[in-house]
């Protein structure tokens, strides 16, 4: 298991980049479905009912073409206020250190 792509997950808002950025937990980075509507999404707010913060499951389902990537989209809490966050999800506070992260990786490969 790697630690860095299955461990970094952001905190949804206006910045995160649907196909560049880690933002979906334990999920690599998303592949677009090719469409041209693919195009047009590019920030997760994208993903969201047109002036509100609810993911749009028709978006959803013309963008990614396995099932179970809408259901995890779909599963994500949206946050009403704040900004994007960079979180570690393999700790309770979200926070990245050189040690945990060593801690971690001795963990996961069964020396701890």
């Amino acid at each position: 298991m790697s630690l860095c792509p299955r461990s970094a997950m952001r905190i949804l808002g206006e910045k995160i980049h649907i196909w560049d950025d880690h933002w979906v937990p334990n999920h690599p980075v998303l592949s677009p479905y090719s469409n041209s509507s693919s195009l047009d999404c590019t920030l997760v707010k994208h993903l969201f009912k047109p002036g509100t913060s609810e993911w749009d499951p028709i978006v959803l389902a013309s963008l990614f073409t396995q099932t179970q990537i809408p259901n995890l989209i779909l599963a994500l809490r949206i946050p009403n206020e704040g900004s994007d966050n960079l979180k570690w999800s393999l700790t309770d506070k979200g926070d990245f250190t050189t040690f945990l992260y060593l801690e971690k990786d001795l963990e996961i490969r069964g020396y701890a």
